[in-house]
């Protein structure tokens, strides 16, 4: 079918986000063609086999017979809609319409959109009116809504995504996600859109190391998350973090830490180890390994953290709601940090601190 046929989109139902969208494991089947608007919160979705950070703000779409499933939820709530929407060509010859075979604009297995706060504020107003209204004039507002949602999809993205520097952190993203498979640096360089030779100088530029140094320096981060969390045998977690030999292993993690991964964690109970959540902090106690402090929000701390952090002499380290101030964490000074960070902003304040 002619990608030039007129066509029309026609909003089929509207539904808020539900703790299902939250709920590590849940898997969401979308027949129809979808667009999921998030006003609050942050999450990690598989969405068609690739693992997407949504939060505040964005707009994902998603063809019909597409397939999400919740890979962390975090401690955060989630807010928002999703809206289900056909699509047909339009036959003025014969004055009807047959079903459109909609494809997103980017060609992509998924589209993310950042709304403008102007676009936002817009978009969450009508929304409030539409559910005002009565069942006629409601189902034309939600039409309106669902082509103001749609023309987001069709606008010109700014041409930072088009920057070196984009495609570094696309890189980095990779490579966090991948770090147990094998990466080369031709690889990474791909992924960035960019020249290995231009992608290295660049990477080296921005954090002071090359970028199969980065990866290594990331593995033995995610060794020591092991280490510290897990029984697991230094064998075992040598292949997790993408390390086939365990000897070599286990000479990078000494060369990089200053001790063996046998030393590391018999001496964990003294590393200063920071938690950007509470409930990965009340897992670690669990476990028998006490935090030096964790990230609280005081509005939303459990009066059973507070109690549990109290008593065991762990530091709260008290922040705006969604945010990790990496000042306030960097003065603690920790030589590990555990748990989830969502933005790209955040994680390379923690990249720094981690110097990986």
């Amino acid at each position: 079918m002619s990608d030039n046929m007129e066509w029309i989109a026609q909003w089929k139902s509207t539904n808020a986000l539900s703790n299902a969208w939250i709920t590590k494991g849940e898997l969401h089947h979308f027949f129809s063609h979808t667009l999921i608007f998030i006003i609050d919160g942050k999450a990690i979705w598989n969405i068609n086999g690739h693992r997407v950070h949504v939060s505040y703000g964005e707009l994902i779409a998603l063809e019909e017979n597409s397939v999400m499933e919740v890979i962390e939820g975090g401690n955060l709530d989630l807010a928002g809609w999703h809206v289900q929407f056909d699509t047909y060509s339009v036959l003025h010859d014969r004055r009807e319409a047959e079903k459109f075979e909609w494809q997103l604009p980017s060609g992509e297995a998924y589209q993310k959109v950042q709304l403008s706060g102007g676009g936002l504020a817009s978009i969450i107003q009508h929304w409030s009116e539409v559910h005002s209204q009565d069942q006629g004039a409601g189902r034309v507002g939600h039409q309106h809504l669902l082509y103001e949602l749609l023309s987001n999809l069709y606008r010109k993205q700014p041409d930072d995504e088009l920057k070196p520097e984009h495609g570094i952190l696309r890189s980095i993203d990779y490579m966090q996600q991948h770090y147990d498979q094998v990466i080369t640096r031709t690889q990474l360089a791909q992924i960035a859109g960019i020249s290995p030779w231009h992608y290295s100088r660049k990477f080296s530029e921005r954090y002071g190391k090359p970028p199969l140094d980065y990866l290594a320096h990331y593995r033995i981060y995610r060794a020591q998350e092991e280490l510290i969390l897990t029984a697991a045998t230094s064998q075992d977690i040598a292949k997790k973090s993408g390390f086939e030999d365990a000897h070599y292993f286990s000479r990078r993690f000494k060369q990089l830490t200053g001790v063996s991964p046998k030393i590391y964690r018999q001496t964990m109970t003294q590393r200063k180890i920071v938690s950007l959540s509470p409930i990965c902090a009340e897992i670690m106690i669990h476990l028998g390994v006490i935090p030096h402090a964790v990230v609280v929000t005081p509005i939303l701390l459990s009066p059973h953290h507070h109690e549990q952090f109290t008593s065991y002499g762990v530091e709260m380290l008290e922040v705006t709601q969604y945010e990790v101030e990496i000042e306030l964490v960097r003065q603690v000074q920790p030589e590990i940090l555990i748990g989830n960070v969502l933005t790209e902003e955040v994680k390379g304040g923690c990249a720094q601190l981690h110097r990986f």
